[in-house]
């Protein structure tokens, strides 16, 4: 019983007409006013997709910039390691006169605290 209403309400030709049915009256301006609205609607939120990719192409660029300095970061931490572990203390009182003398080892030191 089931499987014949079934069969009977989902035939190709039903299909058709419906989809005919449907083209028409759209084609008729059926919904005209309410696709008008949506179109209308749409458009604003055109700014805020825009927006939100702006926002999230700085933050990839914030993420990205992160990364490299927290590598930086890193490779300086292993280094200062490497001379503090060497025996030499004249070596190392050397490296960090020259280490304060210059840009980036002030900012390394600011790093490592």
């Amino acid at each position: 019983d089931c499987r014949a209403r079934v069969l009977d309400g989902y035939t190709l030709g039903h299909m058709i007409k419906t989809l005919e049915d449907e083209f028409l009256a759209i084609e008729g301006g059926r919904g005209l006013a309410e696709r008008l609205e949506m179109s209308v609607k749409m458009q604003d939120l055109s700014a805020i997709v825009d927006d939100y990719l702006t926002m999230y192409c700085a933050y990839e660029n914030m993420c990205m910039e992160a990364f490299e300095i927290w590598r930086a970061k890193e490779n300086v931490e292993t280094y200062l390691q490497e001379i503090n572990g060497m025996r030499s203390w004249k070596l190392v009182q050397k490296y960090r006169k020259i280490m304060d003398a210059i840009k980036s080892g002030r900012l390394a030191k600011a790093l490592l605290g």
